[in-house]
């Protein structure tokens, strides 16, 4: 019943998968013929036609805000540009925030940017300085990371101009040296920005006589090279403000209202609205309170067309879209900090790990450089010993012949019978029947002195055949005697007399100082460094470089006791 059920179930989800998928084409494709035709009016100038296709964007974005969020970036970017242009900047605000959300979507740093730039001269037109500096900053930095230069000449242009209006000359300098290092396409543009940069800055630091020259030199070029009016109202009204500070508010007067003129005729009506603001303000100063009144009737009715609570609602959006990004970003951050707290935690329980093994190895390294000591102190008693066991050895011996030269001149009188017992007693079922225990010690006495002599144990080719011939005896012998008496083989048991050597060498710092463990090994009769090594440690308990150290050590520290 259930692969039934199953079945019923995904035959009822399979229609709707396309359906999900057509829409979403169907949305694109309606976006991009939308893109399509309002470019087409823009390029005819036909702007109203273009913002009503653009406007038409808003519902689709918001619907499917994911699927090709670079198209709607510039069809919002477009739109707030005609909005500006037209100046209901309200409208164009608006755009410019979707057009930055859609581009962040898109990753497309040419739009955002333009965007931030957009937005930072709306702000400008209202009179808020430091909110525009702050997007001029931020999309200035962008594109110096970026290397976009012609769009760092726009935001170094607004900067100065705002430093100015701020009357900050030396900050407005400072960005007219970097402005001057950019290479710049637009060369009319250029000239023009630079003679009205430098007539604000002239301005800005009361060099009125300069801001007059520049100015004058900025309107004439304008003229002759047909720019864009709002320039042409622009370097009106600064040379307005230069005359009124100079005290010259006749000149300042006709300034403003050829700006207002301008102005009226092209429809730039904030531009307007400023140069009515002005004048009120300059025939105050002129103590004409007509004319005065007048221009501030018109400045307020304008101004109240202006819809400021609606400015206000706008610009709390964009408020509300920054604090989206920043909580964005500190969230990303918190995320990232949470991750490097946890990154400190281990590490943390890695280094107290690591630092209570470096004690624990440090400790039992401790241990067995003490075990190293005693192994050596101990070799090194084996070896007096031995030498004390030899010299004992060799008064026994001369004892053993005056006693059997004695024998021979006085040989003592045992009876028959126990002659016999003694004689009985002597037989050692144990020993091969060749053997006597007579002649066992006497193959043994024969073996030792053997083994004292140097020339033959040091030999690397001496072994078990030719000590047998040295003692006139034969390998199975010499085998079972040293077995029997000593609990080894031949071979362990010559080691142990050239390892014996080889701790003697070892410590006669003094002759054998100079010596390598390579020269020491063959010299007792080793063909192999790696089996000489092996030989030691077995028998001494530590590698043979380690008790050359020791015993250096040993020398060094009685020297300097002694000094």
């Amino acid at each position: 019943m259930m692969p039934i059920k199953l079945f019923f179930i995904i035959l009822l989800l399979l229609p709707n998968i396309p359906l999900w998928a057509m829409e979403a084409e169907t949305e694109v494709s309606s976006a991009q013929i939308l893109m399509q035709k309002g470019e087409a009016c823009l390029k005819d100038s036909n702007w109203m036609e273009a913002l009503d296709y653009f406007e038409k964007l808003i519902p689709l974005y918001k619907q499917h805000p994911e699927i090709d969020p670079g198209l709607f970036a510039k069809g919002f970017c477009s739109a707030g540009n005609i909005c500006q242009v037209k100046e209901r900047y309200i409208q164009a605000l608006d755009f410019y925030i979707l057009g930055l959300q859609a581009s962040e979507r898109a990753r497309d740093d040419g739009v955002y940017n333009r965007c931030l730039g957009n937005i930072g001269n709306i702000y400008l037109a209202f009179n808020d300085y430091d909110t525009a500096l702050l997007y001029y900053n931020k999309g200035y930095d962008r594109c110096v990371t970026a290397k976009d230069f012609d769009r760092q000449v726009t935001f170094l242009t607004n900067m100065i101009s705002t430093y100015c209006y701020m009357h900050q000359p030396d900050k407005a300098k400072e960005y007219f040296q970097k402005l001057m290092k950019l290479p710049m396409k637009d060369m009319k543009m250029q000239t023009f920005h630079n003679l009205y940069n430098q007539a604000i800055i002239a301005q800005a630091e009361k060099n009125y006589a300069g801001a007059v020259y520049f100015h004058r030199q900025a309107l004439e070029y304008a003229d002759r090279n047909v720019l864009d009016k709002r320039f042409v109202v622009a370097a009106y009204r600064e040379l307005s403000n230069t005359y009124r500070e100079k005290g010259e508010l006749a000149q300042a007067i006709d300034c403003l209202k050829k700006g207002e003129e301008v102005a009226g005729r092209y429809g730039y009506t904030l531009q307007k609205i400023e140069c009515y603001k002005l004048l009120s303000e300059l025939y105050s100063l002129k103590q004409d309170s007509s004319l005065a009144s007048h221009y501030r009737i018109l400045y307020v009715s304008f101004t109240d067309s202006v819809n400021q609570q609606e400015y206000n609602k706008v610009k709390n959006k964009l408020v509300k879209y920054e604090e989206q990004q920043n909580s964005s970003i500190i969230g990303k951050l918190s995320g990232q900090i949470n991750m490097q707290r946890w990154i400190i935690v281990f590490v943390t329980i890695c280094f107290f790990i690591v630092l209570i093994l470096i004690i624990f190895i440090f400790r039992q390294n401790k241990k067995l450089q003490r075990a190293y000591h005693t192994l050596f102190n101990r070799n090194s008693e084996l070896i007096d010993s031995d030498e004390m066991y030899r010299q004992m050895q060799q008064k026994y011996r001369m004892l053993a012949e005056q006693f059997k030269k004695y024998r021979e001149d006085f040989p003592p009188s045992v009876p028959a019978t126990q002659a016999k017992e003694v004689e009985e007693e002597s037989v050692d079922k144990k020993l091969p029947l060749a053997l006597s225990s007579e002649l066992t010690e006497k193959l043994l006495e024969d073996v030792l002195k053997v083994m004292e002599d140097e020339t033959y144990i040091f030999d690397p080719d001496f072994g078990l055949n030719q000590l047998a011939k040295l003692v006139n005896s034969n390998t199975k012998y010499v085998s079972w005697v040293i077995n029997e008496t000593y609990n080894k083989n031949f071979r362990t048991f010559l080691n142990e007399y050239r390892i014996r050597e080889a701790s003697k060498r070892l410590l006669n710092a003094e002759k054998y100082g100079s010596f390598t463990i390579q020269a020491i090994a063959e010299g007792i009769g080793f063909k192999s460094v790696a089996n000489f090594v092996v030989a030691f440690k077995k028998n001494v308990g530590i590698t043979p470089s380690l008790y050359q150290k020791m015993a250096r050590k040993e020398i060094a520290d009685e020297e300097e006791e002694e000094g």
